[in-house]
């Protein structure tokens, strides 16, 4: 019988202050967004365990998510999501992505507001 594992690389709560929103006075300030991101990966890739060949850096992922985030205004975390895991697509060969966004201050009277997208692409 053939087992099937699977590893999760994730970053959780990652902390962003962002351009984002359809209203006016939130076109001129930054507000505090979460973004978490799951990402399979591949662990027998690599004949060294312990080695970085054939592994996902999630420090440049970082790097890159923050880079996008705060380079531009977003209207909607919807969108924001999308890029990101498009980025993320494109940048890193990664054919399956969840991405949640979570904007707490959206709603007074809520903890959070927040938007979940999973992506699947073939790699050619």
């Amino acid at each position: 019988m053939k087992s099937r594992f699977m590893n999760i690389l994730f970053i959780k709560k990652l902390k962003i202050m962002a351009s984002v929103g359809i209203n006016n006075w939130e076109k001129n300030i930054l507000q505090k967004i979460f973004v978490d991101i799951k990402i399979p990966i591949n662990f027998k890739k690599s004949l060294n365990k312990d080695s970085l060949i054939n592994r996902i850096d999630y420090i440049k992922i970082k790097n890159e998510i923050i880079f996008l985030v705060q380079n531009k205004h977003f209207n909607l975390i919807e969108s924001l999501a999308e890029e990101i895991a498009d980025m993320l697509v494109n940048n890193f060969s990664i054919p399956f992505v969840k991405i949640t966004v979570n904007k707490p201050s959206a709603i007074l009277e809520a903890s959070n507001v927040g938007v979940t997208i999973i992506r699947r692409i073939k790699l050619k």
